[in-house]
């Protein structure tokens, strides 16, 4: 507190008092019995094994000088078409 001196006043009696009626308050013991319903109700999930496969081969190109830049694209483009991530855009 700042480097100060404080006092804090309290009533024992009223403490103590709140102290056994708490105790005397009658909880209700849990019956141990829990309903539960495993439901998925996503309807996506019946697709979640299937997903788009690639309709062609894959080739794998660096998109940077980093370990791990890389992406993969189709790899039957048209002659020419094609250029690595580092040439630019294609114009």
């Amino acid at each position: 507190m700042g480097g100060k001196v404080g006092s804090v006043w309290a009533d024992t009696r009223v403490a103590q008092k709140c102290y056994e009626d708490s105790l005397k308050i009658e909880r209700s013991p849990s019956s141990g019995i829990v309903n539960v319903l495993d439901l998925d109700l996503d309807p996506r999930s019946q697709f979640e094994k299937e997903g788009p496969l690639p309709a062609e081969e894959l080739k794998e190109i660096k998109l940077g000088p980093g370990q791990g830049q890389t992406t993969k694209i189709g790899d039957n483009h048209e002659p020419g078409r094609r250029r690595d991530a580092g040439d630019g855009p294609q114009i």
